[in-house]
This record gives structure tokens, C-alpha cells and sequence, in this order.
């Protein structure tokens, strides 16, 4: 898990932003004006640890401790059904005959 610490000069549209990575793969970047955004650009090796690559959907949060957490998010479910073909047929199981009290 990446985790993005020690965010300073808030009164600025660009803040120093320290990133530790797994396998010490650390490295200092800046959050930058995007349109009316900020932004920032990782490293292709902090990425690949992470095995994020682009394009790629994460998840960006608050840990409550001033840290920013980004993980990779978990699949959509259009994207885990993307090739699905629709080949399951809906069949009949026999459970057996009945046992004790139940009722067929």
C-alpha cells in the first residue's frame, strides 16, 4: 500500500508530498494545478509494486492521521462480467427425497 504524508503550505495550490512506498521504492513529488484540480504523478516502479497501471481505477482516502492512502480499487461488476456470454442454463438439482418434515 502506497501512503502519501506530510502535506504543507495549504495556502498554496502547491504542496511537497512525500510518498513511501512497498520495497522502499520512495520517492518526492508535487501536487500540481490540474484545470480546477490537483494532481500528482507517480513513479512507473512505485506504480508496478503496487500493480497499478494506467488507467487504472483507485481508491484515494484519509487514514485520520493526516495520511493519504491510494490503493487499487476492486473490480466493477460490469467489468468482472465483461466476458460473459450468457451460456448458463438454469436447470433443475434433485435434492433427493425428503427427509424429516419437509415439504415438497
Amino acid at each position: 500500500m502506497n501512503t502519501l504524508r506530510n502535506i504543507s503550505d495549504v495556502d498554496s495550490w502547491i504542496y511537497n508530498v512525500y510518498t513511501e512506498s512497498i520495497r522502499g521504492a520512495d520517492m518526492e513529488t508535487t501536487v500540481v494545478k490540474w484545470g480546477n484540480s490537483q494532481g500528482i504523478r507517480l513513479n512507473r516502479e512505485l506504480l508496478k509494486q503496487a500493480g497499478i497501471n494506467i488507467n487504472d481505477r483507485v481508491i484515494v482516502e484519509t487514514d485520520g492521521k493526516g495520511n493519504l492512502v491510494i490503493r487499487k480499487a476492486q473490480p466493477s461488476i460490469k467489468e468482472l462480467m465483461s466476458g460473459y456470454e450468457g451460456g448458463y442454463k438454469l436447470e433443475e438439482y434433485d435434492w433427493g427425497e425428503a427427509e424429516g418434515r419437509e415439504l415438497w
